[in-house]
């Protein structure tokens, strides 16, 4: 696995070495180039604080389902047993929204739309909360959250001011940026694995994630609103459900 700093000298090569221009297009690859690099080496605690300011902001604009609420305990009661991942402690919370949507950050907060829990059985919903804790564990949310921030324009204030300065408005649309990129194809098989792992272990039936999955691809049909930001950062739920499907047949 490469680290941050390789693979941001790969991809500032890869943007220098694309061609042999002179003048404001070369200069422009090379601004790019460097804006990733900066972003590769934001080190874990610069990552972890600037994500943490940034969910705060998001909880602080999103109706978070009371403790006592139906939402809140069950959550509670299916995540128990999962406190941390590669040594980042997870924190769950449920958003009041009709929103069929779930997401994680660099931090380790996990959050998960109600209208998407009103969709799910325990079992299918052990899925989903694996799925997210997996995009953590492999690094994907990391990811996202350098990309988010490489084109923000923010690593250029941050290199002009010697330090990484982010506000918490600023944080928040940070991780609104990285609420609504799209995971590679890879990622999302990497994370549905890992869901399926979490399930299964947690007891789930082994047939709970593509029952959660193909519920996802049928309200897709009906082109609802309400799940097109899932549809848009989390595509292809049919496909994944056939490949969840074969993982359950082989045990």
């Amino acid at each position: 696995m490469r680290t941050p700093l390789a693979l941001a000298t790969l991809l500032g090569a890869g943007l220098l070495l694309s061609g042999c221009q002179t003048g404001p297009m070369n200069a422009n690859l090379l601004n790019t180039g460097l804006e990733m690099f900066n972003a590769a080496t934001m080190t874990d605690e610069q990552m972890a604080q600037t994500s943490l300011a940034g969910i705060r902001s998001m909880d602080a604009s999103n109706r978070i389902a009371p403790a006592q609420s139906k939402y809140a305990r069950r959550l509670a009661k299916l995540t128990k047993a999962y406190d941390s991942v590669n040594g980042r402690p997870l924190n769950f919370k449920v958003y009041i929204s009709q929103d069929i949507n779930a997401f994680a950050v660099p931090d380790g907060s996990i959050r998960i739309m109600s209208a998407l829990m009103d969709h799910m059985s325990d079992d299918e919903l052990l899925f989903v909360i694996g799925h997210e804790i997996g995009h953590v564990y492999h690094g994907h949310a990391r990811k996202r959250f350098q990309t988010a921030y490489a084109m923000s324009g923010l690593v250029k204030l941050a290199s002009s001011s010697g330090g990484l300065n982010v506000n918490a408005s600023q944080a928040g649309a940070l991780v609104s940026e990285v609420v609504k990129a799209q995971f590679s194809q890879e990622n999302e098989r990497e994370a549905d694995d890992y869901g399926y792992d979490v399930a299964v272990r947690a007891g789930a039936s082994k047939t709970a994630p593509a029952a959660a999955l193909r519920k996802l691809a049928a309200l897709s049909q009906s082109h609802s609103n309400a799940i097109a930001q899932m549809l848009a950062t989390h595509p292809d739920p049919a496909s994944r459900a056939a490949r969840m499907d074969e993982r359950a047949l082989k045990g």
